[in-house]
């Protein structure tokens, strides 16, 4: 009867108190004193209220649960921590975590019961962490999961004290490495002998969220950590722990970091090696960086190496800095490496400190600062690379070392003294001297290095005059001069035949000649050599006359092109002469448009021509699809193209096989014409090629009379241009019909298809308004090698 009576009373005080809509002032204080009396019998009344309540109506219910609840009546919440309501259970938690004077501890075997929510109880329990106990806690972290166990980190590491480390390091032993992580994370509050020693054990972990854990927990302790044992975490593979030791180290600037750095620096890992420099780079002084050079003098020469690279590619300006006073050194062996670190750098600021080293008593010093000057490329080195070189009684290799220099830099300046080696010069000195040369040669000064080239290796060896022949054939490819063999013959004239120039193999096929096998390409992998010069890199792809793969010349050290002649073709005397015509009137042509032809070359019984290397895409790849090509780009592309072909005009080449996919562009916008494969000399005593009826060129873009087999000269190729200008203003050729004899009609009997006209250029196009002149041959072309466009009859 007695509990009927307050359960009574209970709803009316309760009742009363939301009428008033606070429990603030004399009545509400009056009424609450009075709710306390009965509160067992009001809590589960408000309780059951929290589910239908609106928001301001739960405010004050929530409240008023708050100030009832005190450690006598705190087991009366507990019952509704398991109800389904959220709206009740998310009041419950607010009135509990705001009450005062309770034992929270008093929730912990909530944490057992499945029908409790986890995360309810945790909110209670950090709202009132400071009045618990910590080892309590952690009894029940093993039963939480995940997420609910980091929680409940967070509070036990707000209310832990030295007292618990020894607990702490008891659980160090757990399976769980999440566990091992959070015991780490509040063992780093605690920067105690033993709680120390533990983190450092824990940097052996064998999962690498546990190493991190500790890594983070030591830097948080800040002193008594092992600089060694961080160092040696430079080497993790894991980013995230790498990147953590390197802020460690940072932070704590040990004096006897760098020194600790060598083993990482020296690691085979890349990456090792780049966190040991970007510590270096923060931390580093001449004189630690002194200290760690000292470190690998007596390891293997790779170590050195090793670490040299990396502190030169990767270390930054503190590190330049201390390296370049370490160059004076007087440990020779400490001016030896911070000179491969120097060299490694690369940077232009180093121009005058590896001037000064030039000078050095060392010859390994010398000889590394003048491969830093020829890698910089600074010209301003070559007169002190010339002073050296002339010295008296010069070692060979320093020598070998100048020359090759001097080559790389490309000075007018160090012609004459290239020269003078080439004649005075060991045999390995003037092999280094003849590749110099042929770095060195410009036009203005090709006739001389000819000339020097034929008179000081023609009574050198087989080996010495195969390399000049070959240098020789090179040059008069590129450049034009007015050295013929002849001449240089007569410059190089010795009393034996062993002092004849030997020049580079040349095809030669006579009538009685078998056809032997040809190489075969299809069998190469990337890095095979040919003729121990030609390194094969990769296919480019395949033409009317051959195959083309890209290689590398050994020699001098560029990637080339080289064409070689197909069975079918090989097979045909008339296509062999067509091949040979290729290089011989081609490499005439020296122009930026123009894709430069180098040589003949013939490997065994197979031939092929080497040519400039080009990374692009052709024109045709521009205009495909049909859409016409904005005017502005593409009358830039026609200017450089009509360049070009006037340069081969005026050798009297005419290419006969002008197209889109013939001409290339590359990503800066540089056009080049390719494939002069089809083209030969301009003149009436040559044979004609098309007297056997083959047809040289493609249908849409050949002008009647080359279709006819009729001659041809400039006109041909200006016709040519016109159709490809047109296709480019327009996105079509101006004719459809492809078969040879309807293709020639169709020009001649009508005019262009009806296209929409895009752009200006393109309207006056459609209307005949514009034409490529071509009434006599090379007019087309400007004296500058513009393309002249006027309208009709101007």
């Amino acid at each position: 009867m007695l509990a009927i009576c307050e359960g009574i009373r209970a709803q009316r005080l309760i009742n009363q108190v939301m009428s008033a809509g606070t429990l603030d002032g004399a009545v509400g204080a009056q009424t609450l004193g009075k709710l306390e009396l009965v509160a067992r019998a009001a809590i589960p009344k408000i309780v059951s209220r929290l589910g239908a309540a609106q928001h301001d109506e739960a405010g004050l219910l929530i409240e008023l649960l708050r100030r009832l609840i005190d450690k006598n009546t705190l087991a009366l919440c507990l019952p509704a921590l398991a109800e389904r309501d959220e709206r009740v259970v998310s009041g419950v938690v607010s009135a509990i975590a705001g009450a005062r004077g309770i034992d929270a501890t008093k929730l912990l075997p909530l944490l057992d019961d499945a029908n409790v929510s986890k995360p309810a109880i945790l909110e209670i329990l950090s709202a009132h962490k400071h009045a618990l106990h910590a080892e309590s806690l952690l009894r029940y972290a093993y039963k939480l999961d995940y997420q609910d166990q980091t929680v409940l980190f967070r509070i036990i590491e707000e209310a832990a004290d030295e007292q618990l480390v020894p607990a702490l390091i008891n659980r160090l032993d757990a399976q769980d490495p999440g566990m091992r992580a959070r015991v780490a994370g509040v063992l780093s509050r605690f920067p105690t002998p033993a709680a120390r020693e533990a983190l450092h054990r824990l940097l052996e972990d064998n999962h690498k969220t546990v190493r991190l854990a500790a890594l983070e927990a030591l830097a948080r302790t800040g002193a008594g950590v092992d600089v060694r044992q961080v160092c040696r975490m430079l080497k993790e593979p894991d980013i995230k722990i790498q990147t953590k030791a390197i802020e460690v180290l940072v932070s704590l600037n040990h004096p006897d970091t760098v020194k600790h750095l060598l083993e990482p620096l020296r690691d085979e890992s890349e990456h090792a090696r780049r966190a040991a420099v970007e510590v270096i780079n923060e931390i580093g002084t001449a004189g630690a960086i002194k200290d760690l050079l000292v470190a690998i003098k007596d390891s293997d020469w790779w170590v050195r190496t090793r670490a040299a690279d990396a502190l030169g590619r990767i270390g930054g300006p503190r590190v330049v800095e201390s390296v370049v006073t370490l160059i004076k050194d007087e440990d020779e062996f400490v001016r030896r490496a911070a000179i491969e670190i120097v060299n490694a750098t690369k940077d232009p600021a180093m121009f005058d400190h590896l001037l000064g080293s030039l000078d050095d008593s060392d010859w390994w010093v010398q000889e590394r600062a003048v491969d830093a000057l020829a890698a910089l490329g600074n010209k301003r080195a070559v007169p002190s690379l010339i002073r050296m070189l002339d010295k008296p009684a010069q070692e060979e290799a320093l020598t070998l070392v100048l020359v090759r220099a001097l080559g790389k830099l490309g000075s007018n300046a160090a012609v004459e003294p290239v020269i003078e080696q080439l004649k005075v010069g060991s045999d390995n000195v003037r092999r280094e001297a003849l590749q110099a040369l042929a770095s060195l040669v410009d036009e203005p000064c090709a006739n001389v290095i000819l000339i020097a080239i034929t008179q000081h290796t023609a009574a050198g060896g087989v080996e010495l005059r195969q390399l000049a022949g070959e240098i020789s054939a090179r040059i008069r490819a590129s450049y034009v001069t007015a050295i013929t063999p002849t001449r240089l013959r007569a410059a190089g004239e010795s009393d034996s035949a062993a002092g004849a120039l030997v020049m580079p193999e040349t095809v030669s096929r006579g009538a009685g000649l078998a056809r032997p096998e040809t190489v075969d390409m299809a069998n190469l992998q990337p890095g095979d050599v040919l003729a121990e010069r030609y390194r094969y890199i990769r296919p480019i792809g395949k033409g009317a006359f051959g195959a083309v793969y890209l290689m590398e010349d050994l020699m001098i050290r560029e990637e080339i092109i080289l064409k070689f002649l197909n069975a079918q073709v090989a097979s045909d005397e008339s296509s062999i002469k067509r091949f040979v015509y290729e290089l011989r009137f081609a490499r005439r042509i020296t122009h930026r448009n123009v894709i430069r032809i180098f040589d003949m070359i013939t490997f065994g019984n197979a031939s092929a021509i080497s040519m400039e290397y080009f990374p692009s895409h052709t024109l045709g790849a521009e205009i495909f699809g049909r859409k016409p090509m904005d005017t502005n780009r593409g009358l830039k592309i026609m200017q450089d193209v009509c360049a070009g072909m006037e340069a081969a005009h005026h050798v009297n080449v005419v290419h006969r096989d002008l197209k889109p996919s013939n001409i290339l562009i590359n990503d800066l916008s540089l056009v080049k014409i390719v494939d002069f494969g089809v083209a030969a000399a301009v003149r009436d005593t040559e044979t004609r090629l098309t007297k056997t009826g083959l047809v040289i060129g493609t249908p849409t873009y050949m002008a009647p009379e080359q279709v006819l087999g009729k001659p041809i000269d400039a006109r041909t190729d200006i016709y040519s241009l016109g159709i490809i200008l047109y296709e480019m203003m327009t996105g079509r050729p101006p004719y459809r019909r492809r078969q040879h004899g309807g293709h020639v009609s169709a020009r001649a009997g009508q005019g262009a298809d009806a296209q929409a006209a895009q752009s200006p250029v393109a309207a006056d196009l459609e209307r005949g308004d514009i034409e490529m002149h071509g009434n006599q041959p090379g007019v087309a072309l400007s004296e500058h090698g513009r393309a002249q466009v006027q309208p009709r009859g101007a």
